[in-house]
């Protein structure tokens, strides 16, 4: 950001009801009273200048001076340490809206090597998603196969005692009806017998 933008970012604060452009470093008493400055707040690190090691030392000693606590993430040097750790995501998040390698002061070599990069991770991330959604449907299938198996071996068991109770019933009307051909035989011999006996008494 050059300095008008960050003098429009302040503006917008809610809590900022005047800017001052082009301020000096060290702040003396007469800037301070030209622009009705009653306290002035900053973070508590000595800054150090040429005349002096600590900048704000003048006003700390008047008792015009509120230290301000860090923010984790919102300082300037941890804001500059973010970009820098992140840049290459930075900047194929910016490829991929629109913007050209040209405004973003990216190289042809970079360009093309984040945008390969991109689409890696577009693969892995399809690939993750794919084997998670295949997990899901083999876990499904899992349990569905061990309903299938249980109704099958409940079927077959079933079967197998209606089987064994057809074969017991057979079995039984079988051996209740009688032999025709042993009652021939019966019959035959039977009067086979009768005529020898009346044979002999004649």
């Amino acid at each position: 950001m050059d300095d008008t933008e960050r003098y429009d970012g302040v503006r917008h604060c809610r809590y900022v009801d005047e800017v001052v452009t082009d301020t000096p470093w060290v702040l003396d008493d007469e800037f301070l009273t030209q622009n009705k400055i009653d306290f002035v707040a900053h973070d508590d690190i000595p800054y150090e200048s040429e005349d002096s090691t600590d900048v704000y030392q003048h006003l700390k000693s008047r008792g015009i001076f509120i230290p301000t606590q860090r923010t984790d993430g919102i300082s300037t040097s941890d804001i500059i340490c973010r970009l820098v750790r992140d840049y290459d995501m930075y900047v194929r998040r910016n490829l991929a809206r629109g913007y050209s390698a040209e405004d973003l002061s990216v190289g042809f070599i970079k360009k093309n090597q984040l945008q390969l990069q991109a689409k890696l991770d577009t693969v892995k991330s399809k690939f993750h998603t794919y084997e998670e959604e295949s997990r899901i449907y083999m876990e499904h299938w899992e349990e569905r196969s061990k309903e299938y198996i249980h109704k099958f071996i409940c079927l077959f068991e079933r079967a197998n005692v209606l089987n064994l109770l057809y074969r017991t019933h057979s079995s039984t009307m079988i051996s209740n009806i009688p032999n025709e051909e042993n009652n021939t035989d019966d019959i035959i011999s039977s009067n086979n017998n009768w005529n020898k006996l009346k044979s002999k008494r004649q």
